[in-house]
């Protein structure tokens, strides 16, 4: 049996994007305010390894862990540390 999107259950995205390309994500970058830090640039151009920086940030519920990883994230990026 082929599956249709009306067949698979949790989050699809309704505009098409594929959800493996990062394009999609439910929640995405949510922090504790509900927003990616200010200072975190697009992922457009992001290398393997940020892309799995950025996503453990984003999914991390403890707050001085997703702290951590921002600032792991921020020092690959080469951008300045929060702490």
């Amino acid at each position: 049996m082929i599956q249709t999107k009306a067949d698979v259950s949790g989050d699809v995205p309704v505009d098409g994007s594929d959800v493996e390309d990062g394009a999609y994500q439910q929640d995405a970058g949510m922090i504790d305010n509900g927003k990616v830090p200010d200072d975190i640039p697009p992922a457009d151009n992001d290398s393997v390894l940020e892309a799995q920086i950025r996503q453990a940030a984003i999914n991390e519920t403890d707050p001085e862990i997703k702290a951590k990883l921002w600032d792991e994230y921020r020092r690959y990026k080469g951008l300045p540390t929060k702490n």
